[in-house]
């Protein structure tokens, strides 16, 4: 009697172990299906992104009467050649404005808001040369900006372009405390934005110099005055 209670009991783990086995072995399977049905998926994808990066290169090569072979035969040929462009673009000789000349730009008073203060600098790391002012204005009724001029001198062109990521998208929204657009200002790409009291300012001068002013408790329009008050025009005479 026994004994055949303890045969039953080692045949009942024995099915149970064959059932959790299979029950192992059909998830097993389960995710290996899916990770091929991924595998294929990111497969499509990559083969899509070349085609279109091929597609692009054999345009831009037939327009400029170059033989389409030179177009990138896939997604790494193609990334590769994006950065020899960006890298071409940065020139490294390039000796960014004096800040102090730029420091001298920031007005003393614009419609209200007096400087506080004003401070530059310039920086130089693995090669990138970059100057940069700033300066604090402030008014009634807490109302503050601040300005900030970056001379991005090495990193001028598709780098400096690169380096603000609005520069290069449409951008237009409305909510319900503000709106946020890319736009131009004094002939130069820039993008406003303002949410609730809180307004900015960002333009691009000559692909090199960065303007921004962010401000609180202060109307687009005036941020604007301050902005204009840099005489943008002769700012970028400066380069």
């Amino acid at each position: 009697m026994r004994s055949t209670l303890i045969s039953s009991l080692m045949s009942g783990v024995l099915v149970l172990g064959a059932a959790g086995c299979k029950d192992e072995q059909k998830a097993a399977e389960e995710q290996a299906k899916q990770a091929q049905a991924r595998a294929l998926e990111l497969a499509a994808q990559a083969e899509a992104a070349a085609e279109q990066a091929r597609e692009a290169a054999a345009k831009a090569h037939a327009e400029a009467g170059e033989a389409a072979e030179d177009a990138p035969q896939n997604v790494q040929d193609a990334l590769a050649r994006m950065q020899d462009a960006m890298k071409a673009k940065i020139v490294t000789n390039v000796e960014p404005v004096d800040f102090r000349k730029l420091k001298e730009r920031m007005p003393e008073s614009v419609e209200g808001l007096k400087r506080t203060k004003a401070e530059g600098q310039k920086t130089n790391a693995v090669g990138m040369k970059v100057s940069m002012a700033d300066a604090r204005y402030e008014g009634e009724g807490g109302a503050r900006l601040d300005l900030k001029v970056v001379d991005m001198g090495s990193m001028r062109g598709f780098a400096a372009m690169a380096a603000t990521g609005w520069a290069a998208v449409e951008i237009d929204k409305e909510t319900d405390d503000g709106y946020e657009k890319t736009t131009t200002f004094e002939g130069n790409r820039a993008m406003e934005k303002v949410t609730g009291d809180r307004a900015e300012l960002k333009v691009i001068v000559a692909n090199r110099f960065m303007v921004e002013a962010t401000a609180d408790k202060v109307k687009m329009d005036t941020v604007k005055a301050v902005v204009k008050g840099l005489d943008l025009a002769t700012l970028a005479e400066l380069k």
